[in-house]
């Protein structure tokens, strides 16, 4: 699961960076340069307006501040986010990571507890929750990076995106069209090409074979490619926009994102800027609370009704309604 998670993770932000690297290899050289720096600092301001049509209404402000060493992949992060309509009241977010380890402010946890009604099984006296990974295999670090970069810049999509350079602006315009016919031209080459990521990402001893790479892309085919269309109809009207400088030692975008579908509207707007800045040092917290995969997974459990001590796993007050086994097959119970 957590492999996948990372997999998951590294492949949504290729697809940002792809958008670009596809249609300007002059971004794309200049993008690299950035990835070399020693540290970085950056801010950004966000906007994000919801609309469910009859249903719900929401504006959120987001100010984040981030510093990063990019030599070993930690960094420390600050995220504030408010509500236009005053109707939620939202912690500071003061996270940290050291290469897979995440650090959180025990406000910030609280608040997510008490919104799952999980908020008065937990007694937190430190000031973080360290959540530790004892068990992924991906070492986050700058030879890790290069190997994602590489495979990116090998990608050719064929899809002809648009994008304008004036000096080292390059300005970046997609209708709703272009957003899926890159996403469905990603998803192939991912498909045709997964054997080619960085092992770390891959199960160990996995292989697949040409045969097995080209049922699924059949499968996917069929099963998803006739939908295209209809995809590009529902979301009519959304539309991605973004103008990125990069210099020597600054970096800066400013994006526009317009989700439109027949029963809701989202729009985010973001400015951010960054500056290369030499290795930070940064001090981890020492009064940590230690999480492991294995406490998060029986703490979860136990939300949802589980009684670990007895039998397997046993359901209590019949509030489950299955049971999934670990080869993925499942029981019904009956309610």
């Amino acid at each position: 699961m957590k492999r996948t998670l990372v997999v998951v993770l590294v492949i949504v932000s290729m697809l940002s960076t792809l958008s670009f690297a596809s249609a300007d290899t002059n971004y794309w050289n200049d993008m690299r340069s950035v990835y070399e720096w020693d540290g970085v600092e950056s801010d950004q301001k966000m906007e994000i307006s919801i609309d469910v049509y009859d249903e719900f209404s929401g504006q959120y402000k987001i100010d984040m501040f981030s510093i990063g060493n990019l030599e070993d992949y930690s960094s420390y992060v600050e995220l504030f986010v408010g509500d236009v309509n005053g109707e939620l009241n939202i912690p500071d977010i003061k996270m940290y990571t050291n290469n897979s380890d995440i650090y959180i402010n025990k406000e910030a946890i609280l608040a997510l507890l008490s919104a799952m009604d999980l908020a008065e099984d937990v007694d937190i006296k430190e000031e973080y929750i360290l959540f530790r990974n004892e068990t992924s295999n991906v070492d986050i670090n700058r030879d890790f990076i290069y190997e994602i970069l590489a495979f990116v810049e090998d990608m050719d999509l064929g899809v002809d995106l648009g994008m304008v350079q004036e000096g080292n602006t390059y300005t970046l315009e997609l209708d709703s069209d272009k957003m899926i016919d890159l996403l469905d031209a990603y998803i192939k080459y991912i498909i045709t090409n997964i054997d080619n990521l960085p092992e770390e990402l891959m199960q160990p001893g996995m292989e697949i074979s040409a045969e097995e790479k080209a049922e699924v892309l059949e499968a996917y085919n069929e099963n998803v490619g006739p939908y295209k269309e209809m995809a590009k109809e529902f979301l009519k009207g959304s539309y991605y926009k973004s103008k990125t400088t990069i210099e020597e030692d600054r970096y800066g975008s400013d994006m526009e994102t317009f989700i439109k579908a027949p029963m809701a509207e989202v729009k985010i707007t973001s400015i951010a800027n960054s500056k290369k800045i030499d290795l930070p040092e940064i001090q981890f917290p020492t009064y940590v609370k230690v999480v492991t995969e294995e406490d998060l997974q029986e703490f979860i459990l136990k939300g949802i009704g589980f009684n670990e001590n007895v039998g397997n796993m046993e359901v209590v007050e019949g509030e489950l309604k299955a049971i999934i086994e670990m080869d993925g097959s499942y029981i019904k119970i009956d309610g």
